[in-house]
């Protein structure tokens, strides 16, 4: 049999449109969560993240976070122990969002924290510190992987 121009051009249509759905239908089954609930707040105050960053650098406020997967712990440590810091730690879980918290800085005498990941879901997570040095703030974030 001898497929004709009309039958090719007809057959391409309806490929096309079988395509089309197939990627309307997969595209609304995606869960679509915006990154944070207040994101034109976040961006309205993304200049004092950024200035926040520069006195992390410029005043030698350096707060070290490290992942200890054997045992299970993440280890924050203030450079500079001599300074009173108050502040807070964001776990965000970029791939859900109800496993999202906050919680505060509370460095011991020698400029430590230990907090254990035993409740922590497995994968990646991006941890976002913000702290006080007098009153100089400060802001640091970094990307760990829970195993």
């Amino acid at each position: 049999m001898k497929l004709n121009w009309g039958t090719g051009i007809a057959a391409t249509y309806i490929v096309f449109a079988i395509s089309m759905i197939l990627f309307a239908v997969k595209a609304s089954q995606q869960d679509n969560q915006l990154v944070v609930d207040n994101y034109y707040e976040e961006a309205v105050n993304y200049q004092t993240k950024i200035d926040a960053t520069r006195n992390t650098a410029i005043a030698g406020n350096q707060l070290n976070i490290q992942y200890v997967s054997d045992q299970k712990v993440i280890e924050i440590n203030l450079v500079d122990k001599q300074k009173t810091v108050t502040g807070e730690i964001s776990f965000y879980k970029p791939d859900h969002a109800e496993n999202d918290f906050k919680q505060n800085l509370n460095l011991d005498t020698e400029g430590k924290q230990t907090i254990s990941t035993a409740h922590l879901a497995k994968g990646a997570w991006d941890l976002k510190c913000s702290w006080k040095v007098g009153v100089t703030d400060c802001y640091k974030e970094q990307k760990i992987f829970i195993q």
